[in-house]
């Protein structure tokens, strides 16, 4: 009879404690969680999680978005329907997609189309040595949105071109550049200088 009686109060403690869902004589060995996490769904806000990712709630699955409070078809709960919404995990009730890609603004991880206008010398480089220097010849492409987005223009730097200037003495810094990397007085007097973006 006390047997009974303990295992009956120690059952209602549980339920008190713990709460009907988690009142369960077993222990997850992460010990974080009574007997099988009974909400993993927890875990889409702090480990963002996407929205259609499939949790476990109290022993039925779900997803994330679903756990949040959002219907099965809708699971960013913006009235756009799953199958025809631009950004499946982002309200976006106006669909709006300014780059034409399919792939929502309010989502899109680069809102541009970009067109290349332009390919340039942008810095000649000088690397020195203790028995001769380098010289690098950079130049710069210039790419432009030409979509409704209105995106800064992108610039993409790449070396076209090295040469090393060796002997003894050194030609001078001029020499070497107008006869190994470019025969423009312009550029081989501004070796150093950084024009670049």
């Amino acid at each position: 009879m006390r047997r009974t009686g303990f295992l009956m109060l120690a059952a209602l403690f549980a339920v008190l404690l713990c709460g009907p869902a988690e009142a369960q004589w077993c222990h997850d060995q992460d010990q974080t969680w009574w007997c099988g996490d009974p909400d993993d769904c927890r875990l889409c806000s702090t480990e963002a999680w996407s929205c259609d990712r499939s949790c476990k709630r109290f022993g039925s699955w779900s997803t994330c978005g679903e756990a949040q409070g959002n219907p099965a078809n809708d699971l960013d709960g913006d009235g756009d329907l799953n199958t025809a919404d631009n950004c499946l995990c982002t309200p976006n009730a106006d669909q709006a997609d300014c780059d034409g890609d399919n792939v929502g603004s309010a989502c899109d991880l680069e809102n541009a189309v970009y067109q290349q206008v332009s390919n340039q010398r942008c810095w000649i480089d000088r690397d020195v040595h203790a028995t001769h220097y380098d010289l690098e010849d950079y130049w710069e492409r210039r790419y432009v949105d030409v979509s409704s987005c209105a995106a800064a223009d992108k610039y993409v730097r790449y070396k076209n071109n090295e040469a090393t200037c060796a002997g003894f003495p050194p030609p001078s810094v001029y020499e070497c550049c107008t006869e190994l990397i470019v025969n423009d007085a312009w550029w081989c007097t501004r070796v150093d200088q950084n024009f670049c973006h």
